[in-house]
C-alpha cells in the first residue's frame, strides 16, 4: 500500500506525500489530515514536517486484524 512507503520516514509532510505517491496537493492533504485523525501522525507544529507516532510492523498489525 502506499500509505507505507510514508510510514518507513520518521517524519511526513504534504509535500513528502506529493513527491513519494505523486499525487496533488489536496489528495495529499487529505491524507494528512486522515493519518493525524488516526493518530499516525503528530499534529501540525508550524511548518515543521509531522513525526510518525507508529511503528511499519504496528501498521502491519493493525492492517492485518482488519
Amino acid at each position: 500500500m502506499k500509505r507505507e512507503k510514508v510510514l518507513d520516514l520518521n517524519y511526513v509532510s504534504v509535500s513528502i506525500i506529493q513527491r513519494k505517491l505523486r499525487i496533488g496537493y489536496t489528495r495529499a492533504t487529505r491524507i494528512i489530515e486522515a493519518m493525524e485523525e488516526k493518530g499516525i501522525i503528530s499534529k501540525m507544529q508550524g511548518t515543521k514536517p509531522r513525526k510518525v507516532l507508529i511503528s511499519k510492523e504496528y501498521w502491519d498489525m493493525i492492517k492485518d486484524n482488519k
